[in-house]
């Protein structure tokens, strides 16, 4: 699926084969999965109620919970409490937040509304990118994390930011962002790139960045997942059935996705440059079941927990080892002895080291408690259930995967 391996600072070795059916109907307990649950409830405070679509992220001291379409961030504590409610759509001309565990800030970037840019204008810029004219495109605010104001501040964007790069470990950050255009001179790009002290160290997958026929007409990007270990993430690449481990800065396949051909994208789609970009959008329209990119990979000695894009749908898998099936996690079901919570599905799932957390509401845990009365309650629920509890009251669900 578009692969190629001739890559400078690649490690051959076997490749393991992961067979998934996106549409495989067999339902499973959720209790043959997950493990060790535990419950973080919030702070009740008046005026405070999360849209469903909020999410919870862990930072060095605190949990983050970001309701965008509202443009309130929330404080809590690794225990729950309270710390700070964060008004910054307004004051950040309605970036998104990201964090920056390196620095332990909250980091708003994204282009300067004062001014319109069109993917050309983007390319010029990166093609330019030293150049301290081209900062007025662009905003960038942070919050930092160690200085309790939690005040919204200008901040100065540096390189990093106008390239696109993150941070990976130690001093380096990587470059993941994937483009075409007419207006590249030199026509090889790499899909990754390793830069250290503001400098070039080392590039993987090169591709041709003037037409290279499956990047026409969208931005892309490879998918890095931090590991449990240190020095060690997965790269996933757009329209790529491999899965990478990078280990200080060697990188190595070591697992390949295996789909029905319904999933799988015709030859030509790697090789017809030619097309334009109204034919191209309309196979994606009319293929919506059609391989895009695995993202989030994560292992442990006896389970996988991954998602996979296709053009029009997103689906988390769970894969067990040992009997070598792919479950679809919307199939695997709660039942009484996890307290009839769908935990694995869903986008608001996010992972810091083994441990994995989500946001809920207390509504469905108070109803479980009610309806069945004989299961015990857990002490950090306790509080939660006595006298009127707030329904719409934040929880957060901490658990691992079985090993």
């Amino acid at each position: 699926m578009g692969c190629f391996f001739f890559v400078n600072n690649i490690q051959a070795q076997p490749i393991e084969k992961i067979y998934i059916n996106p549409k495989n109907p067999t339902i499973q307990k959720q209790t043959g999965f997950v493990d060790s649950i535990k419950f973080t409830p919030f702070e009740s405070v008046t005026g405070i109620s999360f849209n469903e679509f909020a999410n919870v992220r862990l930072t060095e001291k605190y949990f983050l919970v970001t309701d965008y379409t509202a443009g309130f961030l929330y404080i809590y504590t690794k225990t729950g409490a309270f710390v700070k409610k964060i008004n910054f759509k307004s004051q950040t001309n309605n970036l998104y937040p990201g964090y920056n565990a390196k620095t332990n800030e909250i980091v708003f970037f994204g282009n300067n509304n004062n001014y319109t840019l069109t993917s050309r204008d983007k390319v010029k810029i990166q093609l330019d990118w030293s150049n301290q004219h081209n900062l007025k495109y662009f905003k960038k605010y942070v919050i930092d994390l160690n200085d309790t104001s939690f005040a919204i501040k200008k901040a100065k964007p540096n390189q990093y930011d106008l390239i696109g790069a993150s941070s990976l470990y130690a001093d380096q950050y990587i470059q993941t962002k994937i483009t075409t255009s007419p207006l590249y001179k030199d026509s090889t790009g790499y899909e990754f790139s390793i830069y250290e002290n503001e400098k070039l160290v080392k590039n993987y997958f090169p591709y041709n960045r003037v037409n290279e026929p499956k990047f026409l007409f969208s931005e892309e990007e490879v998918s890095t997942t931090s590991s449990d270990g240190p020095n060690i993430a997965y790269l996933t690449r757009p329209y790529c059935d491999t899965v990478y481990k990078l280990v200080k800065g060697s990188v190595s396949p070591v697992y390949q996705l295996v789909m029905p051909v319904e999933n799988s994208l015709p030859a030509i789609f790697f090789s017809d440059a030619s097309v334009t970009k109204t034919e191209r959008e309309n196979f994606k329209r009319n293929n919506g079941w059609a391989f895009h990119q695995v993202h989030d990979f994560y292992e442990n000695s006896r389970l996988i927990y991954t998602t996979i894009s296709f053009f029009s749908h997103y689906e988390v898998f769970v894969y067990d080892k040992q009997t070598h099936t792919a479950y679809n996690a919307t199939k695997i079901k709660g039942d009484p002895k996890q307290y009839n919570l769908s935990l694995l599905a869903g986008y608001n799932v996010i992972r810091s080291g083994n441990k994995f957390y989500k946001l809920l509401k207390a509504d469905p845990l108070i109803s479980f408690f009610k309806q069945n009365p004989d299961i015990a309650v857990p002490k950090e629920l306790s509080a939660l259930l006595q006298g009127n509890s707030d329904k719409n009251m934040p929880v957060v669900v901490e658990f691992t995967l079985k090993d």
